[in-house]
């Protein structure tokens, strides 16, 4: 995670890194906890923290096993993304007022995401990780790969 140390913006970090990041949220929480004192802007950090990690396990279900499960499942992560969304206006959203610097992503993540995943549930049975561009960019970088071996 250099790039605290190097002052740059989050957005260079790769999927990969992001994964490990929300892998590590856990341990990240209880070294907080106990290295520091907890204050109020604390708190909501690691609530934030925590909260993501089952957001963005919801954000990844593809396939639906059970139906009402999912529909539980559901409930759950509206109520993670009040939680998150409050959290962050706490936090990270605000630097000089309420929610000033809330981006179009958590915007979206907040207000739209959960009426996309209930249509799609209502109309395809599938979950919001359908969204994702995944396939289709590991098959262009495929192709480039292709065209790079066999084309010079």
């Amino acid at each position: 995670m250099n790039c605290f140390a190097w002052n740059k913006n989050l957005q260079v970090l790769t999927g990969k890194e992001v994964t490990g990041f929300i892998k590590l949220i856990p341990e990240i929480i209880n070294w907080v906890k106990s290295n520091f004192e907890m204050t109020p802007y604390l708190e909501y950090m690691t609530e934030a923290f925590d909260v993501w990690s089952k957001i963005s396990k919801f954000i990844n279900i593809t396939t639906i096993e059970d139906e009402d499960i999912y529909k539980s499942e559901f409930i759950q992560f509206k109520m993670n993304l009040k939680s998150f969304y409050k959290a962050g206006v706490t936090t990270f959203l605000t630097k000089h007022y309420t929610g000033d610097s809330e981006t179009m992503y958590l915007h979206i993540l907040r207000f739209y995401l959960p009426w996309i995943a209930e249509d799609t549930f209502k109309e395809l049975k599938l979950g919001l990780e359908i969204f994702t561009l995944q396939r289709f960019e590991r098959q262009n970088k495929d192709s480039k790969n292709i065209m790079r071996q066999f084309i010079n």
